[in-house]
């Protein structure tokens, strides 16, 4: 099984998240670097397929549309990633790319579109457990589990 690459379109090419990708050691294209500027999007898609590169972007409308299309022509793509349109940062955005692209291949993005923000990571640290028990007119403190307080 072979990793992920990416291509990024016109609208999600921003060089700080390039370089932060390319700083990992992954391999990424820009529309602009591929030559590839004011080309529709099935030929955004189909040159990404060709290069075997899964395509992010922004634009959820057009490429879903894409996406269901080609499936239902029996068609293939490399695969797509759509990005939140609010933009995320490009710390965000790069970890939840390299989370993707850690828990799956290449091959099993073929023909597949995944939104990235499925790919949020929810940190659940333990907290110490404090609580305090109410019952009618009584608090039972976790501290003291034999002494209750009545309200005055």
């Amino acid at each position: 099984m072979s990793h992920i690459r990416f291509h990024l379109d016109e609208d999600t090419e921003a060089h700080a998240l390039v370089q932060a990708l390319r700083s990992r050691g992954i391999d990424v294209t820009t529309t602009a670097e591929a030559g590839l500027t004011e080309i529709s999007d099935s030929e955004q898609v189909g040159w990404a397929f060709k290069e075997g590169r899964v395509l992010v972007t922004y634009n959820a409308a057009d490429f879903y549309r894409l996406h269901a299309a080609l499936v239902s022509m029996n068609q293939h793509h490399a695969g797509i990633v759509i990005a939140e349109q609010q933009r995320l940062p490009v710390g965000e955005m790069m970890r939840r790319l390299l989370r993707l692209r850690s828990r799956r291949s290449a091959e099993s993005m073929q023909d597949r579109v995944e939104f990235l923000n499925h790919w949020q990571y929810l940190n659940i640290v333990p907290t110490p457990l404090r609580f305090s028990l109410c019952v009618s007119r009584f608090t039972f403190h976790h501290n003291d589990p034999h002494s209750t307080q009545i309200p005055g």
